[in-house]
């Protein structure tokens, strides 16, 4: 009997590390480019994505796009949030093609980490020290626009952050 229980209580145990290590919530989206909608990226080696569609917007207007993600708490529309990404190119843009984010008269980047529902710190243009954005796809019939980004930054009062496999697929709005 206690040899029975001995394996009921090891096989219990590899089928809940297993669960744990293979949980889906702890991976990136897989790379698309059909408009899923969907947002993830490490920041100092710490997972955020985003589940909930109403949490990203991407539009274009002109030569420029904008593209914003807000990550919350739970994912939950009206949850304070806890990271806010957004990109603004104001130049034509190619797909395939790296651009480079510390070049603050094409592109606007701002990282805000949030407590409490109140901006914690802030990462604007000016304290990215490298990083690049590069669309993988940009469909202007079918609205769509993908890719991946990485970037680095450093701001006063707050910890150095280093953002990594960055990736986006989203449909967009022409204005």
């Amino acid at each position: 009997m206690r040899k029975l229980i001995s394996i009921f209580c090891l096989l219990s145990s590899i089928l809940f590390t297993s669960c744990f290590l293979f949980d889906d919530t702890e991976t990136l989206p897989e790379k698309t480019e059909t408009g899923k909608n969907s947002f993830g990226c490490f920041v100092n080696g710490r997972l955020v994505q985003i589940r909930h569609t109403q949490l990203s917007r991407a539009e274009t207007q002109g030569n420029f796009f904008f593209l914003r993600f807000s990550n919350t708490v739970d994912n939950q529309l009206y949850a304070d949030p806890i990271k806010n990404f957004s990109f603004k190119i104001t130049k034509d843009i190619l797909e395939n093609v790296s651009y480079d984010l510390t070049n603050i008269d094409l592109y606007n980047v701002q990282y805000t980490d949030f407590i409490d529902a109140k901006p914690n710190c802030i990462y604007n243009s000016s304290d990215i020290t490298k990083g690049t954005i590069t669309f993988s796809k940009i469909d202007r019939t079918k609205y769509i626009i993908s890719g991946t980004f990485e970037f680095e930054g450093s701001t006063q009062n707050c910890v150095d952050i280093k953002v990594t496999d960055g990736r986006f697929d989203m449909k967009y709005f022409p204005y």
